[in-house]
């Protein structure tokens, strides 16, 4: 919980939940949030169908969120259907707002993927050698830098170094290096976790195993 509490607090957008406060009662410690009246969308996927349209539009949404919270170091690590909830107010042309919540298995690392792939272009350029990420701060001990490194250059430099061992996640949405037991890059897991979503609010079930 204090991790969730730690990195809730820092991160501010539409597409996620608004940390509120901490509360003790009764000797057990509570994480408030903003109040969400709409439900998750597991519950909604099971009362109706979702167009192709609107499931675009939600799962854009969830990107959008995401990319904020990768670029503050975040990766959620849990992305589904039930870890998605719709806000009580609509927004301004009356459509749904979802939000992300539930952080309680998110990876936080203290520099950025984003940054750490900016730093290794430079020092590729400069012809010097690339490096990690400095830790991360989830508690796993799992940054071992030792994944598919994919492209060269900054990006797959950086990649490599974040990539982590921990099969964190609900079957069903995890990616299929999770499944494998092969290293994995968080925030590519949240993306593919979006997938999933996506085709689940538009089949309205869950993705063939080995489809993706």
């Amino acid at each position: 919980l204090a991790r969730e509490v730690a990195v809730v607090r820092t991160l501010a957008h539409p597409a996620v939940v608004r940390f509120v406060d901490v509360a003790e009662h009764a000797g057990a410690v509570y994480l408030v949030t903003e109040a969400l009246g709409g439900g998750d969308l597991l519950t909604a996927v099971g009362r109706r169908a979702f167009s192709v349209r609107s499931s675009l539009r939600l799962a854009a949404q969830l990107l959008d969120g995401l990319a904020a919270c990768h670029a503050a170091g975040v990766a959620h690590r849990d992305v589904k259907l039930a870890n998605v909830v719709a806000a009580a107010d609509r927004d301004d042309d009356g459509r749904v707002v979802v939000k992300l919540v539930d952080f309680g298995l998110c990876h936080w690392r203290r520099v950025p993927l984003a940054a750490a792939a900016a730093a290794a272009d430079g020092r590729c350029g400069s012809g010097g050698g690339g490096g990690g990420d400095g830790g991360d701060g989830d508690g796993d001990g799992d940054g071992d830098g030792d994944g598919d490194a994919g492209p060269r250059g900054g990006w797959g430099t950086a990649r490599a170094a974040a990539a982590v061992r921990a099969p964190v996640g609900t079957p069903g949405y995890v990616c299929p290096e999770i499944v494998a037991g092969r290293p994995y890059v968080p925030e590519e897991a949240d993306v593919y976790g979006v997938g999933v979503v996506l085709y689940a609010l538009v089949a309205r079930s869950m993705p063939p195993v080995g489809l993706f």
